[in-house]
């Protein structure tokens, strides 16, 4: 099968077919793989990490705003709120 052109076809294609492995030759499991190999797996299928700017949080947080606003907000998930609120020591839930 012939990779597509154009960087959204491209990512669609690598999200659809994970990376190939294994004897059989099936998915390759995300257990076995390194975390190198994890991060361009997601890199290449446009999933890469976003960096989630604590102090953005923070002050969200003190503007009154949910935990579930917040990662609305910056389109984060709500456990990553969560997590830089605790690491800045804010409130809890």
């Amino acid at each position: 099968m012939k990779i597509p052109a154009g960087e959204k076809a491209r990512r669609e294609y690598f999200r659809r077919i994970g990376r190939k492995g294994g004897k059989i030759g099936g998915k390759r499991s995300l257990e076995t793989m390194t975390q190198a190999a994890r991060t361009a797996r997601a890199y290449r299928g446009g999933k890469q990490r976003r960096k989630v700017d604590r102090a953005q949080v923070v002050a969200l947080r003190k503007a009154g705003m949910t935990g579930r606003e917040i990662a609305a907000e910056l389109g984060v998930s709500e456990a990553s709120v969560w997590r830089n609120l605790r690491a800045a020591g804010g409130k809890k839930r």
